[in-house]
């Protein structure tokens, strides 16, 4: 995301610095690389200037590319052999999303998925919470936009590892190898670090600003 930031603002090194952190992710862990390939592309859609969000979006697909080719070394083996792994193994039974997204077959596994459902709320409600505060400040129009964005990163993850998403679960089949609906978590934990961030600011920022009991 900062190497995505600097390619929207035209930084030297920005392309070089994208490409290789991709990939390194890549490299990582894939089921986390595909949840968060979209943030990028998004970020640069809703960050770039008007006149500007084609191309920008263009220049961070083509280093996300350039990422992808830097990480065959690893991605090339990872995706041949396939047939090396029981693969069908991975998708059943505790490995299957199905079994995990709340609240669908809360019977199985019940104690995880309660300390799973605490998180998610509590990060639902620290997302919540931020935002409210960010927006009774009055901020900029940039700062709000941006804020509404992360808040709708937020909300999307929360509702990824819901029954609510099952039909996109089943129409997009590559997100079934994610098996684990609650990895979206990843997502939600980065914007709720993002609004907090935003809300600290806006608090500081803001001499308009008061506490009420609606608050």
């Amino acid at each position: 995301l900062y190497f995505t930031h600097n390619v929207i603002n035209n930084r030297r090194w920005s392309f070089v610095g994208l490409a290789i952190s991709y990939s390194l992710l890549i490299m990582t862990h894939l089921p986390t690389t595909l949840i968060f390939s979209i943030l990028p592309l998004a970020y640069a859609a809703v960050e770039a200037a008007a006149g500007q969000k084609l191309r920008r979006l263009i220049i961070v697909s083509c280093a996300m590319f350039v990422g992808i080719g830097l990480s065959g070394i690893y991605l090339f083996p990872a995706m041949t052999t396939q047939s090396s792994v029981f693969i069908d193994r991975l998708s059943t039974g505790y490995f299957s999303y199905q079994n995990w997204l709340f609240f669908s077959r809360f019977d199985l596994w019940t104690f995880e998925k309660i300390r799973l459902l605490l998180l998610v709320i509590d990060l639902a409600v620290i997302a919540c919470s931020t935002y409210a505060v960010i927006n009774q400040t009055k901020p900029a129009s940039h700062t709000r936009k941006m804020a509404s964005f992360w808040f709708g990163v937020a909300i999307t993850g929360i509702l990824m590892q819901t029954d609510i998403s099952r039909p996109i679960w089943f129409i997009v089949t590559p997100l079934q190898k994610i098996q684990f609906p609650w990895r979206f978590n990843l997502i939600v934990s980065l914007a709720v670090a993002v609004l907090c961030a935003y809300a600290i600011s806006c608090v500081k920022k803001g001499s308009s600003f008061k506490f009420t009991k609606a608050t």
